[in-house]
């Protein structure tokens, strides 16, 4: 139960933790702050991308301790993690100058320690997991996010009087110092737990066949980051050349990627965990309508989370923004929520690429969602081109969405034989049935205030979340309730009578 609290809480922080920074560093902070990640994320993908994969089934394979694969991991990470905080450190002035705005560069040399340890840890997760203990990986996890959350805050409000450009540099170290919060944690557990213990293979071919192996989930990680960087490139230059000025971009780009990607993410976060789940069953279960009941289950979830998530950012874009937002301007509320209205579609097709992606990788195939995101994100820098100058920021939303829209259908077809049968119409039907109808009753709740902010947030949510829950309740259950149900009859959080009650769905 811990693993799971302490999993989804990390996660939580991590799509959070942003809220706060942007009520101490403004529009324009804010964008300096997002500016730097993408290339972060990429240098990460590329130094450490797969390796926790590699070490874990290197570890299991390996038997007893794992000592070498351990060694292997930790040798190969510190040079390449190493490797990439150098880049970072001197690239980061040409960096920020490509993204449009210079001011980027010392939050680059901020943020450039971080990459070695986040790399180590990467390896020292995947030995953690191949001797199947999760413990240490959701405990550094939840240390990193929470180290990251009030430093990062405690620095940049203390750095603020000195300037903009400092307090992001600030906040950025409180980035680094998660990280090294983290891989010290894992250090710690991991040179307690292997005192005395000795390798039991040659560490040389260890070194290639970890290596070799990290090599696909390196391109597979890095796809993603690389799009967002195309973005950070794109967006603020694009905005310069229709006549804004540097910090007016950057200020806008901010506003367009931190709060609205701090609210699009979290639906994924909890579709990512019954992912996560999923792989694993489908891994190991031989019954064909088990699998099938499985993979329904994960849809049915992803199908509601996104699409109760989409709804709220459709329906509520200005009351949500004005409730986790309270400093902003109305300008800039209004530019956020077109963004966020944009986004909506997204974040649905996020969800269930993230389980469809699952299915795939059960059946081998982990090339296949990569090669698609990679082809539709190359679509979305097209679209971004396009749209952007005539939409502003907004455009790059859309073509997001489109990008998204397009992968779901590519995935969709190459699991096609996967997903056959898998998925009830029913079920499907209830869900949007029950999503229209609080997307309705919210929006003529609002209708009725004629206002905004904390109240009209509050109770347009309400509405939202009872029309919703009529239609549920007044319908036969999902199948994902039956699902849940006897997963938390399994931890003994219900009891035997509960658990009978259910049995009927």
């Amino acid at each position: 139960m811990f693993l799971a609290v302490a999993g989804v809480a990390a996660k939580l922080i991590g799509a959070l933790h942003k809220l706060p920074l942007m009520g101490v560093l403004g529009a324009e902070g804010t964008g300096l702050y997002q500016l730097v990640f993408p290339m972060y994320a990429v240098v990460i993908a590329v130094a450490s991308g797969g390796i926790t994969q590699a070490v874990s089934r290197a570890a299991a394979r390996e038997g007893g301790d794992g000592m070498t694969s351990l060694k292997a991991g930790i040798a190969l990470t510190a040079v390449s993690g190493c490797a990439g905080s150098l880049f970072l450190a001197l690239a980061g002035g040409m960096l920020a100058r490509a993204q449009g705005n210079a001011d980027a560069a010392s939050a680059y040399l901020a943020l450039a320690p971080a990459v070695a340890p986040a790399c180590i840890a990467a390896a020292l997760h995947g030995w953690w997991q191949g001797r199947r203990n999760m413990f240490p990986t959701a405990a550094s996890r939840l240390v990193e996010q929470t180290v990251k959350l009030f430093v990062g805050l405690a620095l940049a409000h203390a750095l603020m009087p000195s300037g903009v450009e400092k307090a992001v540099a600030g906040a950025v170290l409180g980035v680094t110092a998660g990280e090294l919060a983290a891989a010290a944690s894992l250090a710690a557990g991991t040179v307690f737990a292997v005192r005395g213990k000795k390798s039991r293979a040659p560490l040389r071919p260890m070194l290639r066949a970890v290596g070799t192996d990290a090599l696909p989930g390196a391109f597979s990680s890095a796809v993603m980051p690389l799009l967002q960087l195309a973005d950070s490139l794109l967006i603020v230059n694009i905005l310069i050349g229709c006549g804004l000025e540097p910090s007016q971009a950057t200020a806008l780009y901010g506003v367009a990627t931190a709060p609205v990607g701090a609210i699009a993410s979290l639906p994924p976060v909890f579709t990512m965990a019954g992912a996560s789940a999923l792989l694993p069953l489908l891994c190991a279960s031989e019954d064909d309508a088990e699998r099938k009941r499985a993979t329904g289950n994960a849809l049915s979830a992803a199908v509601l989370s996104g699409g109760a998530g989409g709804a709220l950012m459709y329906v509520f874009p200005s009351e949500i923004l004005s409730v986790i937002y309270p400093s902003a301007t109305g300008a800039a509320i209004s530019a956020a929520a077109d963004v966020l209205r944009l986004s909506a579609p997204g974040v649905l097709h996020l969800c269930l690429i993230q389980t469809i992606t699952a299915v795939l990788q059960a059946k081998g195939r982990s090339f296949v969602p990569a090669l698609v995101l990679l082809g539709a994100g190359a679509v979305r820098i097209a679209l971004t081109v396009a749209l952007v100058p005539h939409m502003g920021v907004a455009g790059s939303a859309a073509a997001t969405s489109a990008g998204y829209a397009l992968a779901l259908a590519a995935d969709a077809f190459a699991a096609r034989k996967e997903l056959a049968g898998s998925l009830n119409a029913a079920d499907v039907f209830k869900t949007a049935a029950a999503i229209a109808a609080g997307s309705g009753a919210g929006t003529l709740a609002l209708g009725l205030l004629h206002g905004s902010g904390i109240f009209a947030a509050a109770v347009g949510g309400g509405v939202f979340a009872l029309g919703a829950l009529l239609v549920i309740v007044a319908s036969d259950a999902f199948s994902v309730n039956a699902f849940l149900l006897r997963k938390l009859k399994e931890i003994k959080l219900f009891s035997s009578r509960s658990a009978k009650k259910s049995k009927k769905y």
